[in-house]
């Protein structure tokens, strides 16, 4: 889509007296990328109208500054591309193959906040004289198929999944200097009552006072009635930053029993035996 410059010059006028790009791409129906690179050359260089016009020599692509700018954002179309820098679209699709610039699927993830990730293990670094009880739940499936197999070359590789399906082994537990305190297989899924019980009758009788609980966000880990459990020990409650599941060393254990799962499944005829 092509703009004109009287559209452009109204735009970049607009955000110059102070109004924000955002309210721009808003007021006057312009990608709010586009009002960005809009501004930006215009803070820049001065120009507000495109760089290539007609009867003059095209615009030389600069491919460094394409090569930063196509990763911020990541999924502007090639049209829009084009726009920033003031070329064809078809110039912008040569430059992306000469770089190896592929169209892929996006992976949206929410952002963890990287400031609380390290105040957090600041924190963890002054329990020096007794370590944190890392607690969290798990869930193990006891026909975990394993993803590789052996056959001659150029054959496939057939497995079988059992047609009888036994539930999903729920375990809950609690790490301590490397030591997995009160372990709980259960079945269906945690809520405040179970989580509440589990404390009360297997992990606080382990604890001693003083020490530190840490725990993700769970809905059932943050009741009233569990903090004034733990903290009527009395210990103190620590909670994960959002999203960092990589903080917690219990996941390190739940990772290995999987694995431990996967690879004896044949001599597991239960998840008794899978729990013992």
């Amino acid at each position: 889509m092509s703009y004109s410059v009287d559209l452009r010059e109204r735009v970049v006028k607009f955000v110059m007296k102070g109004n924000s790009r955002r309210q721009a791409s808003n007021l006057f129906e312009v990608h709010y990328n586009t009002v960005k690179s809009w501004v930006r050359i215009y803070q820049a260089e001065g120009r507000i109208t495109p760089s290539q016009s007609a009867g003059l020599k095209p615009y030389k692509l600069d491919r460094e500054a394409l090569t930063r700018e196509v990763q911020e954002p990541p999924e502007l179309f090639q049209s829009e591309q084009a726009q920033t820098f003031g070329v064809v679209q078809s110039t912008i699709s040569k430059a992306f193959q000469q770089l190896g610039i592929t169209r892929k699927k996006i992976n949206y993830s929410a952002e963890a906040n990287e400031e609380q990730k390290q105040n957090f293990r600041q924190a963890v670094k002054t329990l020096t004289e007794e370590p944190g009880v890392y607690l969290d739940e798990g869930g193990i499936n006891p026909h975990l198929n394993r993803e590789f197999g052996w056959a001659p070359r150029h054959d496939k590789v057939l497995g079988k999944i059992p047609g009888k399906r036994e539930s999903k082994l729920n375990l809950i537990a609690a790490l301590h200097s490397s030591e997995l305190k009160a372990p709980l297989s259960y079945q269906g899924t945690m809520n405040t009552t179970l989580f509440n019980t589990y404390l009360k009758e297997l992990l606080l009788p382990l604890l001693m006072p003083g020490q530190v609980v840490i725990m993700d966000n769970a809905t059932f880990h943050k009741s009233l009635d569990t903090h004034r459990l733990i903290t009527e020990k009395p210990c103190q409650v620590w909670y994960l930053p959002p999203y960092s599941p990589e903080l917690n060393p219990i996941e390190h254990t739940w990772a290995v029993l999987k694995r431990y799962v996967r690879r004896y499944r044949v001599s597991c005829q239960s998840q008794g035996r899978i729990s013992a």
